[in-house]
């Protein structure tokens, strides 16, 4: 059973773990990707208002209106992610497994299993639920994460129970697994960028602060995401024939 989940997950599992369930992730637009690209939508508007104002010449248009392009890659690259997980229920552990992608490493996320494993259950009116069990620190973004948008839903809850698992009640709290998960290095600039940013803003010079200006502030966001891209590719073809991966486990409890 599950052959291709078995292969994606083939350098985390061990020789005598057996898979009970798995499952590919099916991605779906969530707030967070329909904010992204309204956001980006309603920028490229605000750009071709302020040309037809005369507030930029058309020159800077062309090439605010390509940075805002290469910031809507990021929403691609999220969903090709979801595309590239899957999740697998062994006799052992819940792991999720992200497959390799566009130069970036394969990972694995990997949770023992006990009672209380999954902190939260949430069901979606199309039958789908999120499991989730995991919780990301000692890094800049902190998302809880776990088995999401699973469409076997009857499939993993009958494995959950047969291992004695059990399942929060609506109104239950229960604490997430902690897993040590830094952001990647090259999200550090955008961060210190803003940082400096909104530290200049609430100076006195504020409000000198203009249009044109604002269009330079994106166009160097633009322009360090385009170098996160390039070096991205860059690292993919160097690390072409290497067989790496990551592997992040639970923090160990006091």
């Amino acid at each position: 059973m599950y052959p291709k989940e078995k292969k994606a997950a083939e350098f985390i599992l061990h020789d005598d773990e057996k898979v009970l369930w798995a499952e590919r992730r099916t991605p779906r637009w969530d707030a967070r990707k329909t904010g992204v690209a309204g956001l980006l939508v309603i920028i490229a508007g605000g750009l071709v208002a302020a040309f037809a104002a005369g507030i930029i010449n058309g020159l800077a248009l062309y090439v605010l209106l390509c940075a805002v392009m290469v910031l809507a890659i990021q929403p691609r690259f999220s969903w090709l992610r979801e595309r590239h997980t899957v999740y697998l229920l062994t006799d052992k552990r819940a792991i999720i497994v992200e497959e390799a992608l566009w130069g970036c490493r394969a990972a694995a996320v990997a949770v023992p299993l006990h009672r209380e494993l999954i902190a939260a259950c949430k069901r979606r009116p199309n039958g789908r639920a999120d499991y989730y069990f995991v919780k990301y620190t000692k890094g800049l973004n902190l998302p809880k994460d776990g088995f999401l948008n699973v469409q076997t839903t009857q499939q993993l809850e009958a494995q959950l129970a047969e291992l004695g698992l059990t399942l929060p009640d609506n109104d239950a709290a229960r604490p997430l697994t902690q897993v040590t998960r830094p952001t990647p290095l090259e999200a550090l600039g955008y961060y210190l960028l803003a940082g400096c940013y909104l530290y200049d803003l609430v100076g006195k010079k504020w409000v000198e602060r203009n249009l044109a200006w604002w269009a330079y502030v994106l166009l160097g966001l633009c322009v360090l995401k385009l170098l996160q891209l390039i070096l991205r590719e860059l690292r993919g073809f160097i690390r072409m024939r290497q067989q790496s991966f990551y592997i992040f486990t639970p923090e160990p409890r006091d």
